[in-house]
């Protein structure tokens, strides 16, 4: 029996045809207030959008794939999604995207992507859920900062046992067991080489010296603000070492907004920022470069370097 054209246009070496198995079950988890970090085409790739000003189109991507319905019973769609944020600050309105759309989004580069979905999001405030592929892609409401998101997803079962797993009885025609040599017990070690150093301070503010993240050149891959006051702040990144006057006086790399009484957390395993001097922070008031106007409470600062 043939597919009718609408079904067919989705089948594809990204997407093939599906299957339907009746010997296997799965479990559903519910991701509870996960963080979601939203991205923007900067110069040809992502970004972190986190400052960008309303109206810019935005993408973040979930922990998890195969966002199911309000019931858990399969995958969510436009008119029943068990996705909702923890406030519509940013996504307000759900918009409908058919899947062929995000499916041929697959091979397509980022500047192609943001094309391809704009037309959809064409108010303030419109959100669309990708939720085979666990994405969301926005046309924000307000300044851009991350978002807290809650969803049902499912993990599978082989077996009969329950919890998150899958059972393997052989591989290659090979029975596996504890005694089998496909099984290597050992203590787990961590490659410390390989994981960024955390800078942890709790007296960023706008004193012009900053504060120093690294004395010397390195990348930064993330970063946790707190931010105590009753107003928004702005933490920014300078390629200058600490010391003298900075804050308001040296070019700005980077700058996070961070809400009233929030936080702002990204952390990635690629470099966000390159500096080739040192990594110093200040927070102020306003948004300005040279901006020094003071702050009551100061800032809570992580930072993640190289």
């Amino acid at each position: 029996m043939l597919l009718n054209q609408q079904f067919q246009a989705d089948i594809s070496p990204i997407t093939p045809l599906a299957t339907d198995r009746v010997d296997d079950t799965s479990t559903n988890n519910t991701a509870s207030a996960e963080t979601v970090v939203w991205y923007f085409l900067d110069t040809g790739a992502w970004g972190a959008a986190g400052g960008e000003a309303a109206g810019t189109i935005c993408a973040a991507k979930l922990d998890y794939t195969g966002v199911n319905n309000a019931l858990g019973s399969s995958i969510g769609n436009y008119y029943d999604t068990s996705l909702s944020f923890a406030a519509a600050t940013r996504a307000k309105t759900l918009v409908e995207v058919p899947e062929e759309v995000f499916s041929k989004m697959e091979s397509m580069s980022v500047t192609n992507k943001i094309a391809k979905i704009t037309p959809f999001l064409d108010t303030a405030g419109d959100y669309a859920i990708d939720h085979r592929r666990g994405q969301i892609w926005l046309n924000s409401l307000a300044i851009v900062a991350n978002d807290a998101t809650t969803y049902i997803y499912q993990t599978p079962l082989s077996g009969g046992g329950t919890g998150d797993k899958i059972d393997l009885i052989k591989i290659g025609g090979t029975n596996v067991g504890s005694s089998n040599p496909l099984f290597v017990s050992g203590a787990a070690t961590a490659d410390s080489g390989a994981a960024s150093t955390a800078f942890r301070s709790t007296a960023v503010d706008e004193t012009a010296a900053g504060v120093a993240v690294k004395a010397s050149a390195g990348n930064v891959y993330g970063w946790n603000f707190y931010n105590p006051n009753a107003y928004d702040v702005f933490v920014k990144f300078y390629n200058t070492a600490q010391g003298g006057t900075v804050v308001g006086t040296a070019a700005v790399v980077e700058t996070v907004q961070v809400p009233s009484l929030g936080s702002v957390v990204i952390k990635q395993d690629t470099p966000i920022k390159s500096f080739s001097t040192a990594i110093t922070i200040g927070a102020t008031k306003l948004v300005a470069d040279a901006d020094t106007t003071a702050i009551v409470n100061d800032v809570f600062a992580h930072v993640y370097y190289k």
